[in-house]
């Protein structure tokens, strides 16, 4: 009995040291899983770029910072700045009309690359325009009007002005890559800004003056004109 109980010791004294011989499995340097429900691989490195851009809804610049490898935000702010004095005439009306357009706005929008590296982006989110109004101003020069003969004090000026400051959501479509590879890239923008309905006046003296009363109608007939349509060329310098 003595024998057989140390035989059996022996025996697996001798297993669990054949056992420890073993080697160990070799262990992977996996990411976190933490890291991969974050949607952030490890070694992951925040993007950022200054653009300048130019368009449709004028030139500016914005700061651009990538949040994750396929989402990244920019805040930046634009203006346009457009005054042509003589920008339209009236048959049989004796005057000139300036146009003057002046658009200030900041914006927040976010990019998101549905396919990375694809170079196609969806972009999302909000303008805050601090002006936004556009004047006609209409200038007389007095004539003959009928049998009627008046100058131009007579026949007066009149000042015609819609305006849409506010916040304005905003949604696009982006091309090209956010980030350029090296120092620099361009990319594009076509979206459109969904205004704060308009409000009008008209301001006007001399014969033109009743026209003062038109204003709820014109205000009526452009409350749908609330698209500023952008397509925006992007300059990207990486930092």
């Amino acid at each position: 009995l003595a024998l057989l109980i140390g035989g059996s010791l022996i025996a697996n004294a001798q297993d669990i040291k054949t056992s420890a011989a073993l080697p160990l499995p070799t262990l992977q340097n996996h990411p976190a899983k933490s890291d991969i429900q974050g949607g952030v691989a490890p070694g992951f490195k925040h993007k950022t770029a200054f653009t300048v851009f130019a368009g449709t809804q004028g030139f500016g610049g914005d700061l651009r910072y990538g949040l994750l490898p396929k989402l990244s935000i920019r805040l930046g702010a634009g203006v346009t700045p457009v005054n042509a004095p003589n920008a339209f005439r009236v048959n049989d009306f004796n005057s000139s009309i300036g146009l003057n357009v002046n658009f200030t706005n900041t914006h927040l929008i976010a990019d998101f690359e549905p396919f990375h590296g694809s170079g196609l982006r969806l972009a999302f989110g909000l303008g805050y325009f601090m002006q936004a109004h556009t004047t006609a101003d209409i200038k007389s020069g007095g004539g003959q009007y009928g049998n009627i003969s008046l100058t131009s004090d007579q026949m007066g000026d009149m000042n015609i002005t819609a305006s849409w400051q506010g916040i304005a959501p905003y949604l696009g479509l982006g091309l090209f890559r956010v980030f350029p590879r090296r120092f620099f890239n361009i990319n594009i923008d076509l979206g459109t800004y969904y205004l704060t309905a308009p409000k009008t006046t008209i301001v006007a003296t001399g014969a033109l003056q009743p026209n003062e009363s038109n204003n709820d109608q014109l205000q009526q007939n452009i409350s749908s004109y609330r698209w500023l349509p952008v397509l925006q060329f992007n300059f990207n310098f990486k930092l």
